[in-house]
């Protein structure tokens, strides 16, 4: 697994939560203020989102700022198998960035999406799945 923050947060919140896991040997690590491959992000993302509007700087702010931005990146440029987002924020910004980043696969039109949501409740945990999701 790969996690993205800012290590000192992560750091913190491991030792909270009492976990051992360690950055570097138990999980990867994408710090959004120093990464190694945050300007092929911004180059991948200006290339796929440039023509809808989305200029330079809005893409190193977006790279920098934004975890569901960065994990799309990572999953379209061959750097995570899968990515879990929207733990924050509204429903249809992380679909949209999502959608514009990773698009659909080849013969799927733009406008056929679907979903997958995990509530976790201490009844249980729930998942509730929407066959058609408009953006």
């Amino acid at each position: 697994p790969i996690l993205i923050g800012r290590p000192h947060v992560i750091e913190v919140r491991l030792k909270r939560y009492g976990l051992r896991i360690r950055p570097g040997v138990d999980f990867g690590l994408i710090n959004p203020e120093d990464d190694p491959r945050y300007r092929h992000y911004v180059d991948l993302l200006i290339e796929l989102a440039g023509r809808r509007g989305v200029t330079t700087e809005a893409a190193r702010t977006m790279v920098r700022t934004n975890n569901t931005v960065i994990a799309a990146l990572a999953l379209k440029r061959g750097d995570a198998d899968a990515m879990i987002c929207g733990l924050e924020g509204r429903f249809e910004r992380h679909l949209r960035n999502v959608s514009l980043i990773i698009g659909p696969r080849a013969g799927v039109k733009d406008r056929d999406l679907s979903t997958l949501s995990m509530l976790i409740s201490q009844r249980g945990i729930i998942f509730l799945t929407d066959t058609y999701v408009s953006i």
